[in-house]
């Protein structure tokens, strides 16, 4: 069977079978197709280069079914002739987004020399189904009534096939799992000790997010493509960093992803935590300081919130900044990025986390899904309007993380609570108030990511130049 998954965008994902987008079967012989979507709100069609319908036109070169499901698009074709493939296009509309993917179909004429295991294949078939219907006559007649479990398939993918670059492949023996320390839609991420995955280092602490076992292939094969897209975007001081993954398991549905820890968690259940610890350093902006970044890094006394202020808060905006600026170099959007995906290491340093090829493609529809969840308080107008993600619609995103971080945790929007409602606000031109620890320079890069026409928001790059003019001058250049 051949198993397409839905990727960045729309586009499809092919696998080992087909490299080159090439298919090859045998006169006489049979096929599936199957294309995996998960349950996104989007439309497939296959049509042949005559523009013929993928079932029309087999039905005209041997037989053709079609099975829809709400994760899938399955096709069966049997008793092919010769003559009957060709260039097919396989198109999906993604919320109005069409991309196309190219298949060709090579039908061969069946060689004399196999003719005879042709037979003897077939004949097996039917011997296999006419013991199958006699296993039930007598079952019937004996009155026996028998229960039958269907375990989940296993994910169908080639021995041979290398999932990613074997240098990140890590053994599993080598991790010793830890707490529970989060939880996802589709996994679970514990806490760990991997041994020897850095150099000079032979025990690392590390976060591992391990997949759900009810995961479905769509998802699992995304899951696969931000393997690869994390590998490619490397590692960035201000993003959590990929350091491999276990992949061994992988026909069980088990994928464990492992990044670097980061001691102090999300950054808005930071603020949240440790408002009493906060000191609003207001007069100090701009000018030199007499405090350091790293003096406060720590609690007074124990059971007291952590100590921080003003300049971590504008360090931390730069920070996540410059690391937003070199996803965007890479061309990878995030999707969701808000305070509550922006964690913290032991030395106070902000990086970006959840990030990938699957939050792209699947955010929109997810949400709609969890109406509790209101990630639609971090979308741009055209997100919200036209689900358009892009890394300006990103650049709005983080003027609400700005906003997130000067008004130490609070929600954005917190007495709106319906999407259309928000929606009518920010087109008729409202905006946030300037919270409670910003002052107006920094208000006013707020203000810019959010304006209404994605070409006029800043860069991140020119964010994060702005913003360390707003810090005192000795520790413009800590990192």
């Amino acid at each position: 069977m051949v198993s397409i998954a839905l990727g960045d965008q729309g586009k499809f994902v092919p696998n080992k079978n087909y490299p080159s987008g090439e298919l090859n079967v045998t006169e006489g012989g049979e096929f599936s197709l199957q294309v995996n979507h998960g349950q996104f709100d989007l439309d497939v069609s296959i049509v042949h280069e005559s523009n013929t319908s993928f079932c029309d036109f087999f039905n005209g070169h041997g037989h053709c079914r079609q099975r829809d499901t709400n994760q899938s698009v399955f096709f069966t074709i049997t008793s092919l002739l010769v003559g009957g493939g060709g260039r097919f296009i396989i198109r999906v509309n993604v919320t109005g987004v069409i991309s196309s993917y190219q298949l060709n179909i090579v039908v061969h004429k069946l060689r004399s020399e196999d003719f005879t295991a042709y037979l003897l294949h077939k004949i097996a078939i039917a011997s296999v189904i006419i013991i199958a219907i006699g296993c039930i006559l007598i079952s019937k007649c004996s009155g026996s009534v028998r229960t039958v479990t269907v375990e989940q398939d296993e994910f169908l993918i080639d021995d041979d096939r290398h999932l990613i670059p074997l240098d990140y492949e890590f053994s599993k023996e080598k991790l010793t799992m830890g707490n529970l320390i989060g939880e996802g839609t589709f996994e679970t991420v514990f806490m760990a000790q991997a041994e020897n995955i850095l150099l000079l280092e032979p025990s690392t602490t590390v976060a591992v997010k391990m997949t759900k076992r009810t995961i479905g292939d769509a998802v699992l094969h995304m899951l696969l493509s931000d393997l690869t897209v994390l590998i490619e975007v490397g590692h960035h001081l201000n993003i959590v960093n990929f350091f491999g993954a276990v992949t061994s398991e992988i026909k069980k549905r088990e994928l464990m992803i492992i990044y670097e820890f980061c001691e102090h968690g999300n950054i808005e259940s930071f603020l949240r935590n440790n408002v009493e610890g906060f000191v609003h350093c207001h007069n100090l902006v701009g000018s030199e300081s007499k405090s350091s970044l790293k003096s406060n890094q720590r609690r007074t006394t124990i059971g007291k919130p952590r100590v921080f202020n003003t300049n971590h808060l504008i360090h931390w905006a730069v920070q996540v900044a410059d690391g937003m600026a070199y996803l965007a170099s890479k061309h990878v959007l995030h999707g969701d990025l808000a305070a509550r995906n922006i964690l913290l290491t032991n030395k106070y340093v902000a990086k970006i986390s959840d990030f990938g090829v699957m939050r792209n493609v699947q955010l929109r529809n997810f949400y709609q899904k969890h109406p509790t969840i209101d990630r639609f308080k971090w979308f741009a107008l055209e997100t919200i309007a036209d689900q358009v993600f892009s890394t300006k619609s990103d650049v709005w995103a983080y003027g609400v993380f700005l906003w997130e971080l000067f008004s130490l945790g609070s929600i954005p929007y917190d007495e709106v609570d319906k999407e259309k409602v928000l929606a009518a606000m920010l087109c008729g031109g409202f905006r946030m108030e300037r919270p409670k620890y910003s002052d107006e320079a920094m208000y006013g890069r707020m203000l810019l990511c959010w304006n209404a026409n994605p070409k006029l928001r800043p860069t991140f790059e020119t964010l994060s130049e702005e913003l360390k003019t707003l810090l005192p001058v000795n520790i413009r250049s800590v990192n």
